[in-house]
């Protein structure tokens, strides 16, 4: 019988080459469900996500070993700052909560923590509905994202007690997808612009604090040394419009990097970042197309130096504040002064 070609697999074949690292074109509304063995990869698309699914490749103990989930949800008040996340390996959870005063810069919650792996995944999806937990001794932390949009997050350690919501956002998500070399598919879920509230206790100290955030939900297979520069943030021009930039350098590359302008969703070129050795030092942030054009000055640093031989983690993660030029169509460049925001560089061998 006579091979029949899939039409999209046949259009990525004659398709004119991209330039790498060049944007994406306009992004096209996500389907109902993205089958990610049934497009053309990278691909990005105009969310919200309802479900997806990988295609089928590899035998069991490779998808086991490659398969790395998280969730991470991120809250900015200057001068306050929250980033949150739920990481599941397949053989293991890991736990991290960050809460940073970013004036004097100071780190006033940190908890990080690697737990055994949880039956069914420490992420699971049911109805559109996303739940991420982690415990280690008496610290348990957990986010949900609802299919409306909303996130919770339920955080209770000897530490702190907190609890946070983030509201739906009226600017579309960001669903980027790529084949990664080494790896399999790995899809990513931002969202951006989220009107968000803080509430807790922490030892003596009783916490409210309102501000902006948004989230990050990652799933696919990567291959076992991962590398990737990342910068976020989301707040709002002296103007008073809503402003957020998703920009990485490595990883899934060009097609999750986005700078949103109200509802406006903006593609950008892959990133150039230069990360001085001491990460204390200001990190130069551009893009391949030229329209970004920022210093990141940190604040507040976490580090994390581990190598035991069959794994190692080589991490940066900082919170601090964006200063610079954004280049949009038709337009003077837009000046940007003080957002706060996180950086991001890993270097890891899962």
């Amino acid at each position: 019988m006579r091979k029949i070609l899939d039409p999209q697999r046949l259009w990525a074949r004659l398709r004119p080459a991209r330039r790498p690292g060049a944007p994406l074109p306009l992004l096209r509304p996500v389907p109902a469900h993205l089958h990610l063995g049934r497009v053309i990869l990278p691909g990005a698309w105009r969310g919200p996500l309802q479900t997806f699914e990988h295609p089928a490749s590899h035998h069991a103990l490779w998808r086991w070993s490659h398969h790395k989930r998280w969730f991470y949800v991120t809250l900015q008040a200057a001068p306050w700052m929250l980033a949150a996340a739920v990481v599941d390996t397949g053989y293991a959870v890991q736990m991290h909560c960050m809460l940073a005063h970013l004036e004097p810069g100071q780190l006033k919650l940190h908890l990080r923590g690697l737990s055994p792996s949880i039956q069914g995944g420490a992420l699971q999806s049911r109805n559109g509905d996303l739940v991420a937990r982690a415990q280690q001794g008496e610290r348990y932390l957990e986010l949900r994202r609802l299919r409306g949009g909303e996130i919770y997050l339920n955080l209770t350690a000897p530490e702190a007690t907190l609890r946070g919501r983030w509201e739906p956002s009226q600017a579309p998500a960001l669903i980027a997808a790529a084949e990664l070399a080494g790896g399999g598919t790995h899809l990513t879920h931002k969202t951006v612009a989220q009107r968000a509230t803080l509430q807790g206790q922490m030892g003596a100290e009783a916490l409210q604090i309102q501000g902006w955030g948004g989230s990050d939900h990652s799933d696919g297979f990567v291959p076992r040394e991962t590398r990737w520069n990342w910068v976020y943030f989301t707040g709002h021009t002296r103007e008073g419009v809503s402003i957020s930039l998703n920009l990485v350098q490595g990883f899934l590359g060009a097609c999750e990097c986005v700078l949103w302008l109200g509802s406006q969703l903006i593609t950008l070129g892959e990133g150039n970042m230069d990360v001085p050795d001491d990460p204390a030092l200001p990190w130069r942030i551009r893009s391949a197309c030229g329209r970004v054009d920022l210093t990141f000055q940190p604040r507040t640093l976490e580090v994390d130096r581990t190598d035991v031989m069959v794994a190692r983690s080589h991490f940066v993660q900082a919170f601090g504040f964006f200063s610079g030029r954004l280049r949009v169509t038709g337009g003077d460049p837009l000046l940007i002064q003080g957002l706060p925001g996180v950086a991001e560089q890993q270097d890891v061998r899962w």
